[in-house]
């Protein structure tokens, strides 16, 4: 049974000598936390090439989970800020989503799933779980002091995978290469010319490197070899992405919000480099093998750093008042990122 108390997650593990035929994985919520779940299952997929392999998730990472050569079904659940429920009370949302999860639930129970892995560990997560009434299962430790991706690879060990590892070799289905490239090409992508991806996307000021850093950063990485400089991301990031492109010149594809959640993923395939902010952008870039910089600033280093030896990671866990998680700085100068300057990052 679940111990609530101290939150520790529960499981029953796969002991038959036989691999499970069919599996259900459950990740909802942002398309970043989605993206750190697919190292593991990828290596899941490779371990049992032949199981049904089925994922439930938010309707808002439906098409970056169909665009992939891994699961079998993707089920989906509408999100908190989906149309349909988009003008209703927090209420009536969350009555609505429960009562979609239910309804689905019964379904996804006649398929008989030998076993349910739990990628979230919330209210939700568990409703499912208990109402498909799978024999085994693994839950998520949401608390524990690791990077996210080890605690989802964790998950799968306590489900009893215990030589499962983290596979950055990201299966994409070839239509959604061929519209990734086609989105590059016909926005001036020269192939000749390696992608650099700058991404100042972080929510708050206390994960903003300054825009300024990210401008001589770019003409750093254009001075040095044939390159060019991706600008990608949502509306959020549009002025900022917008200022750089204006400063860079035609040496920058700017696609910021211009593209679907699917479609970025897929364009990752064609870069060089990635050096972003806490965003989904950077879970985005290292879970797919892409070298990787991520400038964290406030986040919790703990459970949001990269993984891999393709990645690194400048975070403030060395400070006194590292790792604050605050929107604004106690300092007011942000100093966990400001103390890095262009030609540092350039040279890591």
């Amino acid at each position: 049974m679940k111990n609530m108390e101290n939150d520790r997650p529960s499981f029953s593990q796969w002991n038959k000598p036989s691999p499970p035929e069919k599996i259900l994985l459950i990740r909802f919520h942002a398309a970043g936390d989605i993206a750190v779940t697919l190292p593991s299952c990828n290596s899941f997929r490779k371990m049992f090439p032949y199981s049904k392999i089925d994922f439930l998730t938010d309707e808002s990472a439906k098409e970056l989970l169909n665009s992939l050569v891994i699961f079998d079904s993707v089920y989906s659940l509408p999100g908190l800020f989906s149309p349909e429920l988009l003008n209703k009370s927090k209420l009536l949302k969350k009555i609505k989503r429960f009562s979609r999860a239910v309804k689905l639930s019964l379904r996804l129970r006649k398929i008989k799933y030998d076993i349910v892995i739990d990628l979230q560990n919330n209210r939700l997560s568990r409703l499912v779980r208990k109402i498909i009434s799978a024999d085994r299962w693994s839950e998520f430790n949401r608390l524990e002091p690791k990077p996210a991706g080890i605690r989802v690879l964790e998950t799968f060990h306590r489900a009893g995978f215990k030589d499962l590892d983290l596979s950055y070799d990201i299966p994409y289905k070839l239509a959604a290469l061929q519209k990734a490239e086609s989105i590059l090409t016909d926005n001036g992508w020269d192939r000749s010319k390696r992608l650099i991806v700058l991404n100042p996307a972080g929510l708050w000021k206390t994960r903003n490197w300054p825009i300024e850093n990210y401008v001589e950063l770019g003409k750093l990485f254009l001075n040095e070899e044939p390159s060019q400089i991706l600008l990608l991301g949502t509306q959020h990031m549009r002025q900022k992405a917008d200022y750089i492109s204006s400063q860079l010149g035609e040496n920058v594809i700017n696609l910021a919000n211009k593209t679907k959640i699917e479609e970025v993923f897929a364009i990752l395939k064609y870069v060089a480099m990635i050096i972003s902010e806490d965003s989904g952008l950077m879970h985005f870039g290292w879970v797919s093998g892409v070298p990787t910089i991520a400038l964290l600033g406030s986040s919790r280093s703990d459970w949001t750093m990269p993984l891999g030896e393709h990645t690194r990671c400048l975070n403030s866990s060395d400070l006194p008042c590292g790792n604050c998680m605050k929107p604004e700085c106690i300092y007011d100068d942000v100093h966990c990122l400001t103390r890095y300057t262009p030609e540092m990052v350039y040279n890591l």
